[in-house]
């Protein structure tokens, strides 16, 4: 198997990636059909890399990748030297991991462990006018909030700043009391 046309895919990315060879004890028709080499990223993950050097049809290729990834322990990968769009299509839907010599790489465990997880603050986006008092409340604000104030910087109505510091404080960045805001301590706040 030529590796390097991969090894340059995964260069361009930024991801270190060894390749080695693999003994897997394995009939002769399969040793024969197929090329297989191992292949570690970040010297963590361990796969399975799986090319065919007779083509057959795409459900075949996966069935049999599936028992040479049984015989040697690894998830694998289907490598190919091009990939037609429909056969993209299908493995993409099947959410079944690949890679071609032409940069085209679909590798989902892999994005897990690349992607850093961000902490989710808001699921909504704030509206113009919220996000306006926010930023008041932000650059400006003391510990108690005074509604006048906020009304005359933002020019935006009393009704809207009740609603958004309402909102303020379901998210539990504010508090309120009799119809006074303030701030959370901020061991509360959860900004």
């Amino acid at each position: 198997m030529k590796i390097e046309p991969l090894r340059k895919i995964f260069d361009k990315l930024g991801i270190d990636v060894n390749f080695f060879d693999l003994d897997i004890s394995l009939p002769l028709a399969y040793q024969a059909k197929f090329d297989m080499k191992g292949i570690r990223f970040y010297n963590q993950l361990t796969y399975l890399l799986v090319k065919e050097t007779r083509p057959g049809t795409l459900e075949s290729f996966i069935q049999q990748a599936e028992f040479i990834a049984e015989k040697s322990g690894l998830d694998y990968i289907l490598t190919f030297t091009t990939i037609t769009n429909e056969d993209k299509r299908l493995l993409l839907k099947a959410r079944i991991p690949f890679a071609d010599s032409k940069g085209n790489l679909f590798l989902p465990e892999l994005g897990l462990v690349l992607a850093k997880q961000k902490e989710v603050i808001f699921k909504e986006k704030f509206k113009p006018s919220e996000q306006l008092i926010f930023s008041y409340i932000i650059g400006f604000a003391k510990e108690k909030l005074d509604l006048t104030e906020i009304q005359n910087v933002t020019g935006i109505s009393v009704p809207t700043i009740y609603r958004s510091l309402r909102k303020f404080v379901s998210q539990n960045w504010l508090g309120s009391e009799y119809g006074e805001y303030y701030f959370k301590k901020k061991q509360e706040r959860n900004i």
